[in-house]
C-alpha cells in the first residue's frame, strides 16, 4: 500500500505527524462510561476529539459480547472548517478495551496494521516497548505519494505498508 495525498478539499493538509493521538479506551464499571486509560502523546489536549474517541469506542457502553473476535472499525470527525479527521479502532472483547488512532490520513490498511502490531506489543511487551513504537511511528516522516511507509521495531519486527 502506498501513501496518498489528500483527495478532496475536506481532507486536512496540516498534518505534521502520521497520527494525531493514540488512545486506549476502557469502560468505568461503576457508571458504564468510556474512559481514556492511556494516550500518546500525553500532552494531546483536544478535548472535543478525545470525547469523540470515548463515544465512538463504546457507543453503547460496555455490553456482554458473545464473540471473542477482534473488531476493526473506523469513524470520521469533521472540524469547524469541515475538514476530516479519521478514527481507526481495534476492539478486543476479552480485554473490554479499544485502541484508537486519530489521523488526518485516510489510510485504513496502514492504521489497522499499526493497531494490530501495537496490540501485540501491549499484550506481550513492556510499557517501554509500547512507548518506543508509538514514538517511532509518531515521528516517522510522512511518505510522498507512491512511497512505501516502513518502520522497524527494536525487536527486529518490520511494519510496512
Amino acid at each position: 500500500m502506498t501513501a496518498n495525498k489528500p483527495i478532496s478539499s475536506r481532507h486536512r493538509v496540516d498534518m505534521a505527524t502520521l497520527f494525531d493521538v493514540f488512545c486506549e479506551v476502557g469502560v468505568n464499571e461503576q457508571d458504564g462510561l468510556a474512559v481514556i486509560l492511556t494516550k500518546y502523546p500525553e500532552d494531546y489536549n483536544d478535548e472535543t476529539a478525545l470525547k469523540s474517541v470515548r463515544q465512538f469506542s463504546f457507543p453503547c457502553g460496555l455490553k456482554e459480547v458473545d464473540s471473542e473476535a477482534v473488531q476493526l472499525f473506523s469513524f470520521v470527525l469533521t472540524d469547524s472548517q469541515s475538514r476530516y479527521t479519521f478514527g481507526f479502532c481495534r476492539f478486543t472483547p476479552r480485554n473490554n478495551t479499544c485502541i484508537c488512532i486519530l489521523s488526518g490520513f485516510s489510510w485504513p490498511g496502514v492504521f489497522y496494521k499499526i493497531l494490530n502490531h501495537v496490540s501485540l506489543i501491549m499484550n506481550k511487551g513492556t510499557q517501554d516497548d509500547l512507548d518506543a513504537i508509538l514514538t517511532r511511528i509518531y515521528h516517522t516522516d510522512i511518505p510522498n505519494t507512491g512511497d512505501v511507509l516502513q518502520f522497524s521495531c527494536h525487536n527486529g519486527m518490520h511494519v510496512s505498508s
